[in-house]
């Protein structure tokens, strides 16, 4: 019985991407079996090396390749929560189909960086164990919860959390967030607020919102006639 063996090729995402692509390429007609793809960090910056997403360039490779297996070598769940790699792996399956294979590990040389890992209750094997039963779960496609001493994942929750974090908690501070951005906005936004408060108070009134809404948004494109004569003319900012 002969014993099947792969050759592959394992490249660090430094290089530039297009040469990353012509190496992918090269590989193929050359007869290799699989090219891997080895994210670098930005701290091995050397001769103008960059570090780059791996999950992105594979990305870019699959859509110029046909035979050749592309694999992720390795994506870590410190960098990436456990659901970002399931939507990055159906972008891989989507282009690649079979000839996807995604490489899980912890990452020994990151958690050091970062000083992960340390003192910790929860140790590497756990954090992989359940980032990939999360990953599964979420690759199926039907509604999926998971409760783990890492990770949790409620999808909710979580696309909620990352909004929170970028644009700030509740609508009020992210609008007074773009407020201190532009303070041309603080007229469209109570505008805005009062128009919804009024269709509400008559909505449970009983009365028809319609007449009004032609009307709110009458008003709304002569407010926003005058903020365009606004900004064409200078403006000292406070």
């Amino acid at each position: 019985m002969t014993i099947p063996f792969n050759i592959g090729v394992l490249q660090l995402s430094m290089e530039p991407v297009h040469e990353t692509v012509a190496m992918a390429k090269a590989c193929e007609d050359a007869g290799f079996d699989t090219f891997w793809i080895a994210e670098a960090y930005p701290w091995w910056r050397k001769h103008s090396f960059e570090a780059r997403s791996s999950t992105a360039i594979l990305a870019v490779i699959a859509s110029q390749t046909r035979r050749i297996q592309l694999g992720w070598g390795i994506i870590s769940p410190y960098t990436r929560h456990p659901v970002q790699i399931a939507m990055e792996a159906r972008v891989m399956q989507d282009l690649a189909g079979d000839r996807f294979l995604l490489g899980l590990g912890a990452s020994k040389i990151f958690m050091k960086e970062i000083g992960e890992g340390e003192g910790e209750k929860v140790g590497p094997a756990t954090v992989m164990r359940e980032s990939i039963e999360i990953i599964r779960g979420v690759l199926k496609g039907d509604k999926f919860e998971y409760k783990g001493k890492a990770h949790g994942v409620d999808h909710h929750a979580y696309f909620r959390a990352l909004l929170e974090k970028q644009y700030g908690r509740g609508r009020s501070e992210s609008g007074q967030r773009c407020f201190e951005a532009d303070p041309r906005l603080r007229h469209r936004w109570q505008h805005r607020a009062r128009f919804e408060k009024r269709k509400r108070r008559r909505a449970r009134a009983g009365c028809d919102v319609s007449c009004q809404q032609s009307a709110e948004h009458k008003r709304l494109r002569l407010s926003r006639t005058r903020w365009k004569r606004a900004a064409a003319k200078p403006r000292r900012w406070p």
